[in-house]
């Protein structure tokens, strides 16, 4: 019985790694983060994603993993064939038996030996997948736990269950400033209450901002418990969570103020597009729409600090600004490619257009500029971009977790490369200088 007992571990991490491919056998397709067919940029896509079944292929000759009933490839005097041939389990094709023990030796080590105290079985085995990820070398290839991964969801569907309030790190721990009228501002908290507890957990500094979003977030028409100090007093409210809408982007006519002299009846729209969430389209759309309604004739893209989003969003505002002609190319790691082309409908012609872009301007946003750049459709005013261009196939895993790995890159029109390149501007703009002034300037001259 301790033979069988010792190589527990060894099972449970080869599950967990195999889980890494199969655990559901579906991937959505995000361009901070892409895959398959479907249309995403970064976190598993929103309810309207695209997904393909993963299959599992036969028996590579490249170390794959793969899903069999099989024994598990112990030594033969470990004493664990018994319990091995009575689970499904998983085989690693080609990997050394002897090499893959030696997890179980340090294993045994540390549970052994550690001094202070032990992680639990959970977070060895997420933090061996973590390692696994970072073998390759890739910063966009990597493994996320359940709670991140749910708020990156959450962000990117521009909707989540939650209780409508902000969340500040101050020296004394989490301040609450509520949303006008919405639930938490309902219930009572006010701006400035200290946040001591979630429901059963307590919060403190020590406790990872995400985590306390998450304890926070939950399905919608369900009660969170808030305990929070005001003062000297403690004071516990229920808040029923409801649906959060997070704007993707800001819009408005530049004022007189802003145009320079000579220029005071000119008619600017102004859109600062801050992630390309599954509900930009209809964002951009209603933005144009109610720009042009205010006798907009010329506009400036503001892509500044965009990190991205999903692919299918940046797809469709591009068609809005271009015409027929492809936006981007994408190039997979089994060679094959995948064209993604614009229609002949624009929402505004041939209306002038300034993007600004900076460092921080990222893979779904660096589409886009490059696009708009490569047909001559818009200045770019700015910093050269953050140089974002490789695709991660997203892989959501049975426990809410997720991995990502890279295996394509995109190309802007002209086929140029952006992955750890970047895109330069038209126009370059020293670092610490105000962009906007000289986007207005170019778009008044086109």
């Amino acid at each position: 019985m301790a033979r069988r007992s010792q190589i527990f571990p060894y099972i449970l991490t080869v599950v967990a790694a195999a889980l890494l491919f199969f655990g559901l056998g579906y991937v959505s397709y995000p361009l901070l983060h892409s895959v398959a067919d479907g249309a995403g940029l970064t976190g598993s896509a929103p309810v309207e994603r695209a997904e393909a079944k993963v299959e599992n292929p036969a028996a590579p000759d490249n170390g794959s993993l793969q899903v069999e009933q099989t024994a598990m490839p112990v030594a033969a005097d470990d004493g664990a064939d018994a319990l091995a041939n009575s689970l499904a389990t998983i085989r690693l094709t080609h990997v050394n038996t002897d090499t893959a023990l030696i997890y179980q030796q340090v294993w045994d080590a540390l549970d052994s030996n550690f001094y202070y105290a032990k992680p639990d079985q959970q977070q060895r085995i997420y933090g061996s997948i973590r390692g696994l990820a970072e073998t390759f070398q890739d910063p966009y290839t990597y493994f996320l736990e359940p709670e991140p991964n749910e708020l990156g969801n959450d962000d990117l569907q521009g909707r989540f269950g939650g209780i409508g309030a902000h969340i500040e790190q101050s020296d004394e721990g989490y301040i609450l400033k509520p949303l006008h009228n919405q639930p938490a501002a309902q219930a009572g908290i006010e701006d400035g209450d200290l946040l001591l507890r979630v429901d059963d957990e307590p919060i403190s500094l020590e406790v990872p901002v995400d985590n306390v979003v998450a304890f926070i977030r939950g399905p919608v028409d369900t009660a969170v418990t808030l305990l929070v100090r005001r003062g000297d007093q403690e004071l516990s409210f229920s808040v029923m969570r409801a649906e959060i809408q997070t704007p993707s982007m800001d819009w408005r006519l530049l004022a007189r103020s802003e145009l320079p002299a000579g220029h005071k009846t000119a008619h600017i729209g102004y859109i600062q597009h801050h992630l390309f969430s599954d509900r930009s389209p209809e964002e951009m759309r209603e933005a144009i729409a109610e720009l042009t309604a205010q006798q907009a004739d010329r506009f400036i893209l503001d892509l500044r600090g965009n990190p991205g989003g999903y692919v299918d969003s940046v797809v469709s505002i591009a068609d809005y600004w271009l015409d027929a002609g492809l936006i981007m190319l994408e190039k997979r790691a089994d060679g094959t490619e995948k064209r993604f082309e614009s229609t002949t409908e624009t929402l505004v012609g041939n209306a002038p257009l300034v993007v600004i872009v900076d460092g921080a301007s990222a893979s779904a946003s660096e589409i886009l500029a490059g696009a708009l750049q490569d047909y001559k459709r818009a200045t770019l005013v700015g910093e050269k971009t953050f140089g974002k261009g490789s695709v991660q196939i997203i892989f959501p895993l049975a426990d809410g977790s997720s991995v990502h790995i890279t295996n394509a890159i995109w190309l802007t029109p002209l086929e140029q490369k952006i992955d750890k390149v970047g895109i330069t501007p038209d126009i370059v703009i020293e670092t610490g200088t105000d962009p906007l002034p000289v986007a207005i300037d170019t778009v008044l001259e086109k």
